[in-house]
């Protein structure tokens, strides 16, 4: 798969990615903000920016634009942010007590985008490390009450997913889980534990999902909205 990314607008970049199996143009919207345009692999990568150009409407429209990351935000279930002036011209990070403190150079300020793109790194981190210990122990005890049998458990950032579930039992989960409550996060894991025993969205594992959350429907609708404004 081939790509590269053109400034559509001052404030949009958008990605034109060439696949061999596409037969026709499709735009995306991503959560950082930007646009993914997929294209047939003989197609021009000009064609795509121009089908973009003639969709910059509908992506106003649409468009998610990240939000700022403030002071003292609350990241996963135990961490929260703060912002601090700094020593030197660089932008450091330090986690302190489940503090994450970002030391700023005296000349910037927390919106800037080289401060903001520090903040989310080490909020990654900070995640990352939650998830890993966190995520492991739920899906174990989830599977024990609820009768699910699988092989292994990852934690690993994705860019559309929560979750995922291979054919040989193999579960990965998306540490920005963490930021989700624990309701949904059971959620999650009950959808993959499902597709254990169904490897489909057919009615086999709807019923599967249902006989652990039989009001699945609504946190479904929840996530969904959740991944909406995002």
């Amino acid at each position: 798969m081939n790509s590269k990314e053109y400034q559509l607008t001052p404030d949009i970049i958008v990605r034109i990615v060439k696949r061999k199996k596409s037969r026709r143009i499709k735009i995306t919207l991503e959560p950082n903000g930007g646009v993914r345009v997929s294209i047939p692999y003989y197609v021009p990568y000009q064609m795509g920016v121009s089908f973009a150009k003639s969709k910059i409407d509908w992506i106003n429209e649409r468009r998610i634009i990240p939000k700022s990351i403030s002071d003292f935000e609350q990241v996963g279930k135990s961490h929260r942010l703060e912002f601090l002036e700094g020593k030197g011209d660089r932008v450091t990070t330090k986690v302190i007590d489940q503090i994450i403190k970002i030391f700023i150079p005296t000349n910037l300020d927390h919106s800037h985008p080289q401060v903001q793109e520090a903040a989310k790194k080490a909020s990654k981190k900070a995640l990352s490390k939650e998830a890993i210990i966190l995520i492991p122990q739920r899906v174990e005890y989830l599977a024990n009450k609820n009768n699910f049998d699988y092989s292994s458990v990852n934690v690993k950032f994705t860019k559309s997913r929560w979750g995922s579930c291979d054919n040989k039992k193999n579960l990965i989960f998306n540490p920005n889980l963490m930021n989700l409550p624990w309701d949904l996060i059971d959620y999650v894991i009950i959808h993959e534990l499902s597709h254990t025993k169904a490897m489909h969205h057919g009615s086999e594992f709807w019923d599967e999902v249902q006989r652990v959350i039989p009001n699945y429907k609504e946190q479904r609708k929840r996530l969904k909205e959740i991944r909406d404004n995002l």
